[in-house]
Formats: C-alpha cells, structure tokens, sequence
C-alpha cells in the first residue's frame, strides 16, 4: 500500500475491522500512532526511516498521487 502526502510526525487512527454477528464489517480506530511508531520494528533505527520520510516532498507528493 502507497500512502502518498503523509506527515510522519503527525499521529494516525490506524483501523481494525471487525465483524459483527450479522457479518457487518466495521472499523475501530483504537491505534493511534505516528507513522514513525507504526513503521519502527525490532533492530530498526529512526536513520533508517529517515530517508523514508524525506523522500517526497509536500508539494511532489501530491503530483505524484495526481491530485494536482
């Protein structure tokens, strides 16, 4: 998944879906987490995610989303 303009600093409601007796799919938004925390796994550092981070810009991101 590509997710295009995103601010890594900025907290995120990541979604859990759920399914309800009925087979109702929902989503609950209990993750609230920096892109940062949710990217970081054991034996990463942040200058790894760094270069993540600053390989787009605000203003290409949304060019490259075609969204401008």
């Amino acid at each position: 998944m590509t997710v295009h303009y995103l601010n890594y600093h900025r907290p995120c409601g990541y979604a859990t879906q759920v399914v309800d007796r009925k087979g109702k799919i929902s989503n609950r938004y209990e993750a609230y987490l920096t892109p940062y925390e949710k990217l970081m796994r054991p034996g990463m550092t942040m200058a790894e995610l760094e270069p993540l981070a600053q390989s787009h810009s605000r203003v290409r991101s949304p060019r490259q989303a075609g969204k401008v």
